[in-house]
């Protein structure tokens, strides 16, 4: 099991040595627990094992101070180019302290389980799943709640591996981008009562600024504009194609990434549960 390699990849010897994976692991030690905005980091995997061929990578959990998540981007921008280097996957999911200690966060208990497993010998700094917190939710509100909590994680892990990515790659992660504001709308609607399979794209847009105003409207409107903006670029590329320009409409998009995940991130904590004590720290196996 692992990654299958384009012949390119193999012809021009595009392929990790085994060597490589505890390099990059020496180098998360070094270089990226150094960084003030980590907190934590912790790595598991075949590595740990001592299994990981050539086919592996390296995965785990990275923890951050969410004031500053730009610079703990950054870092793990950084460490996904050395890794890259290598050619060695690397697949660290990052949440911020906040989410971890909130429940805001898109770890599950299979999941979690493993990297309790690789406490043993995968902390690298700090003692991350000490913060976190899971439970339990159901119905509707739970589902649209597992849902911004997933789309989160998978955003933020997209825009740390956004130096890496291929142009493929890119647009498809930037797909998921410019649709994410309007689904996301669409689901918190849904958990107000809102028929949501009924109304079009304006519909859905107009309720949800009826609905929750000030910044949240303000946002939504700004990254539906851009949806817009591209959608109107791309047509007079197809009839007038530079490539140039079209590539300054693809960095407009990236542009968008931070408010997109910020977009989500407020929308999430309206689904945040009372702390409690009855609650597990942790889950256990």
């Amino acid at each position: 099991m692992g990654r299958i390699f384009t012949w390119e990849e193999v012809a021009e010897h595009k392929v990790p040595q085994t060597t490589s994976f505890i390099t990059v692991f020496e180098y998360l030690a070094r270089e990226l627990a150094e960084k003030e905005p980590i907190r934590d980091i912790l790595v598991c995997g075949s590595m740990l094992r001592g299994e990981h061929n050539i086919r592996s990578d390296v995965d785990g959990l990275v923890t951050y101070r969410q004031e500053e998540e730009g610079e703990a981007i950054a870092a793990l921008q950084e460490a996904t180019i050395f890794a890259n280097s290598l050619y060695v996957p690397l697949e660290l999911i990052p949440v911020s302290i906040g989410e971890a200690r909130l429940s805001l966060h898109d770890i599950k208990p299979a999941f979690a389980n493993h990297l309790l497993w690789a406490e043993v010998t995968g902390i690298i700094k700090g003692h991350p799943l000490g913060l976190f917190r899971f439970d339990h939710m159901t119905t509707i509100t739970a589902d649209t709640r597992n849902y911004l909590k997933n789309k989160l994680g998978r955003l933020l892990k997209d825009w740390a591996a956004f130096p890496i990515m291929s142009e493929k790659e890119q647009c498809r992660a930037l797909r998921k981008v410019v649709e994410t504001p309007l689904r996301v709308a669409r689901k918190v609607l849904e958990t107000r009562g809102f028929n949501v399979h009924i109304h079009g794209k304006k519909r859905l847009v107009s309720s949800y600024c009826e609905m929750f105003g000030g910044e949240l409207t303000k946002m939504l409107v700004r990254l539906q504009d851009v949806d817009q903006e591209y959608t109107n670029d791309l047509y007079d590329h197809v009839f007038n194609p530079n490539q140039t320009g079209y590539q300054t409409c693809i960095e407009k998009l990236k542009t968008a990434v931070p408010t997109v995940c910020q977009f989500v991130r407020l929308n999430l904590q309206m689904f945040v549960e009372p702390i409690t004590n009855d609650l597990p720290p942790f889950p256990i196996s």
